[in-house]
């Protein structure tokens, strides 16, 4: 099966040549509550309780997003708890049916969150709740895109949804309680069937429906256009994982560009993103916008998920540093550094691989604390960046946090230093050791040593093996040994390439 992680509607068009366009309709965004208490209690129990968390989050997406595009609409992304659909109108007049649609809609995903309050699992019962927000007017589509190829299986683009119908459904959100369905004024007016609705203040609150819309979609989920597309936005080892969710320690950035790229500026800016994303082994989540007053784009990324290497943090610190330094508009960040379930969230039909957890939720919060050009890391990630030099910023308070969080700053790399320290004794690889011993015995006997691979998971102590040997054997003769660091410097020759990757692109 093959995750579906880009909209097939962007498929689509993306097959015809298309890297972006405007369209006509209704938005709505759903905003659920209740999956990072979920995913606190659920860590507790392992490979298990990822199972669990897995299986409550497709009780509570897969009808709300059945329902979308039973009704003609398709998903334009997820942020968070939260989904955005869009209901496009192919001609004018289908308009006001679009909008009709999206309005029944939302009325049926309303009516499931209401009954899926409580998902009830083996670990306990777990409480939801979500309210339902419908605008409608212009949306926007764009994909952004690297220049040339790059390593094998990188991510090469990405999509971004924007538009007054989708700023003006996020700007209802604070507007709407817990089990409620808004509309704007607007909405109201392109429905044909009578509705019935309360005013608020700057909204409408849908009570009802006296003649809900039939369904327009019931066709079987399937991947539009050439499937070699979607590669282009996420690697096809995810694409066709059969893991559904784990828990990892992973590193979460959210970068906010604080100003609008100017449009000259913006294929320079994507070409030098998806460069650096592959260098540093990132993993680019979503592009998108953190609540109506984003001025800029804001971006989520992941160092550990899906995959991940004991140089996770460095990673995600340098990335960010060469991304500032690239940038022609003032950026900020936050990161974090956390156990995070990580895994697919969505329905077969439309679904998104993310990270849940409390650390992710307080990389946000940073994020919107942050000055512009500032990097805030929490202690975790500052205790972990071995190349890189932070300093404290106090403590802060973030919504969603028991406590006041130490906040520190990024201020730049640190000084690389010929060998590298470590507290405490090795024990128990005096047999590793000795394998080591033997396979240079060679070269005191001036024979050809060959070559040793030392291979083993992230954190195993692959590199402290290594200087532990080379610091405490006793060798016969003197010895000279070099490091040479590859994993990124391999992934800059793979940049010196220029072809198209996309219809369209330059």
């Amino acid at each position: 099966m093959i995750h579906h992680l880009t909209p097939d509607f962007l498929l689509d068009r993306l097959a015809r040549g298309e890297t972006s366009g405007r369209l006509d309709g209704a938005c709505v965004f759903v905003d659920i509550s209740g999956f990072t208490p979920l995913t606190l209690a659920l860590m507790e129990h392992g490979a298990e309780g990822a199972e669990v968390l897995a299986n409550v989050l497709a009780a509570v997406f897969t009808p709300l997003i059945d329902t979308v595009y039973a009704h003609g609409g398709f998903i334009a992304g997820f942020a968070g708890d939260a989904c955005k659909a869009v209901f496009p109108a192919d001609t004018t007049d289908a308009a006001a049916s679009s909008v009709a649609h999206a309005v029944t809609a939302a009325w049926a995903m309303g009516e499931h969150l209401r009954h899926a309050a409580a998902q009830t699992t083996r670990f306990g019962t777990f409480a939801f709740s979500g309210k339902v927000c419908v605008a409608a007017g212009a949306v926007h589509w764009d994909v952004w895109q690297a220049d040339g190829p790059l390593a094998p299986n990188a991510q090469q683009a990405a999509y971004v949804f924007g538009g007054p119908a989708l700023d003006a459904a996020m700007q209802l959100d604070p507007l709407a309680a817990r089990g409620e369905v808004v509309l704007t004024p607007a909405v109201a007016a392109r429905v044909a069937q009578p509705l019935r609705t309360e005013p608020r203040d700057g909204c409408l609150l849908l009570t009802g429906l006296d003649a809900p819309l039939p369904t327009v979609d019931d066709a079987d989920h399937t991947l539009a256009g050439d499937p070699t597309l979607a590669a282009r936005f996420f690697p096809p080892e995810l694409l066709n994982s059969t893991v559904q969710g784990e828990f990892r320690r992973v590193t979460t950035a959210f970068v906010n560009l604080t100003g609008m790229l100017p449009p000259v500026a913006r294929d320079d800016f994507a070409a030098t993103l998806f460069r650096l994303l592959a260098q540093y082994d990132g993993f680019l989540g979503r592009v998108g916008r953190i609540g109506g007053k984003d001025d800029g784009h804001t971006f989520l990324l992941f160092w550990g998920a899906p995959t991940g290497s004991e140089r996770d943090v460095d990673r995600a610190l340098g990335f960010l540093l060469d991304l500032q330094a690239a940038s022609p508009v003032a950026l900020r960040a936050g990161v974090t550094t956390h156990l995070a379930y990580a895994g697919f969230v969505g329905a077969p039909r439309r679904e998104e691989y993310t990270c849940y957890g409390s650390y992710v939720n307080l990389a946000a919060r940073q994020v919107i604390a942050a000055a512009p050009h500032e990097i805030w890391v929490d202690a975790a990630t500052a205790t972990a960046a071995r190349d890189f030099t932070t300093v404290a910023h106090g403590t802060h308070t973030f919504k969603g946090m028991d406590a006041a969080q130490p906040v520190f700053l990024v201020t730049g790399r640190r000084a690389r230093t010929q060998t590298r320290a470590y507290d405490g004794h090795m024990v128990g690889r005096a047999r590793e050791v000795a394998q080591l011993g033997e396979a240079v015995a060679p070269i005191f006997r001036r024979s050809f040593g060959g070559m040793v691979i030392v291979r083993g998971e992230a954190g195993m102590g692959k590199s402290r093996l290594v200087h532990e040997f080379l610091q405490t054997t006793p060798f016969p003769g003197p010895v000279r040994h070099y490091v040479l660091q590859t994993d990124e410097i391999l992934r800059r020759l793979d940049a010196t390439q220029n072809r198209p990757l996309l219809p369209g692109s330059a």
